[in-house]
């Protein structure tokens, strides 16, 4: 008795698996373009994309500013186009790809009466985008970017209490290994800048011990601040020539990399392994910022 009781125990735990594997929303790589990474959660870390690959849900793709990516989903059907700059999890992106296609049917139709797919970008798209002047790098002698960041030391100490209040709690996460805490952190504290109702109060705090008045500077030292308070060590640098960006430190050591990206230009190392970030008033978009800051420090200035 005991060893059909097994057997049916087997079989069930058997059956469970499989049918969890066929409910799981899986995709396949058809094109891609420029460094997609994706992160395997089976593996748990990052690795550039390639064509024909297969992706789980669970799984996070992470996409630079112009890189382009088409998946085929598990029933054969070609999901609409993906664009940088985004990092989100397969599951989101089957969705997003899924609604843009249904959205799409009671649109428009071609002659033969099937629904056309055009290769816009899926997700949150707007062919209207303000305009920036590409005077938009701050530029400062490091001894007034190192003064900014003695005085952000102390608005820390005077407002920690207040301005934590302020900060998305993170729930306990069991066992995820990504993001780590502090690139978590970041992600969530990134949406404070341009929180309509938070952002502004923040703002009227830093313009006083500003060198100059600069949206862009502002938003930097706003961020800075915040991450201090939430216990993120950070600080305003400046590159070669004097362009101002913001350091994290991702709370990883060097060898750990896989843990947060397959992309070594995206870290800068010095035993620890800190993210650069450049913030554009127009994007609200942590991993734009995040490129961004990885190509100013490598190459310069340049949109």
């Amino acid at each position: 008795m005991m060893r059909i009781i097994t057997v049916m125990v087997i079989l069930t735990a058997l059956v469970t698996s499989a049918s969890v594997a066929l409910c799981e929303d899986s995709v396949q790589v058809v094109f891609v373009f420029g460094k997609v990474e994706a992160f395997r959660a089976e593996k748990g870390e990052w690795s550039f994309l390639k064509s024909g690959e297969l992706l789980r849900g669970e799984d996070i793709i992470r996409m630079p500013p112009g890189a382009i990516l088409r998946l085929k989903d598990d029933e054969g059907v070609m999901l609409p186009v993906f664009t940088g700059s985004r990092e989100q999890k397969v599951s989101e992106l089957i969705a997003i790809g899924r609604n843009k296609l249904e959205k799409l049917k009671g649109e428009r139709m071609v002659s033969n009466g099937i629904a056309a797919v055009d290769a816009l970008p899926a997700g949150s798209y707007s062919p209207v985008e303000r305009k920036v002047s590409t005077k938009v790098y701050t530029k400062l002698p490091k001894d007034e970017v190192e003064a900014l960041e003695r005085s952000i030391e102390l608005l820390i100490h005077d407002l920690r209490d207040s301005v934590a209040k302020l900060i998305p709690s993170i729930e306990t996460r069991g066992g995820e290994v990504y993001p780590p805490y502090n690139l978590l952190q970041a992600s969530l504290i990134f949406g404070i800048l341009f929180d309509e109702e938070i952002y502004p109060g923040l703002a009227a705090q830093v313009r006083t011990i500003l060198p100059v008045r600069d949206e862009n500077l502002e938003k930097l030292a706003v961020y800075r601040l915040l991450l201090g308070c939430a216990g993120v060590e950070a600080e305003l640098k400046s590159t070669g020539t004097g362009v101002v960006y913001l350091s994290i430190d991702s709370g990883l050591r060097r060898d750990q990399i896989r843990l947060i990206t397959a992309n070594r230009n995206l870290v800068i190392s010095n035993g620890r392994l800190m993210i650069p970030i450049w913030i554009r008033p127009d994007r609200p978009n942590f991993t734009y910022a995040w490129y961004r800051g990885a190509k100013l420090v490598r190459e310069g200035p340049g949109l």
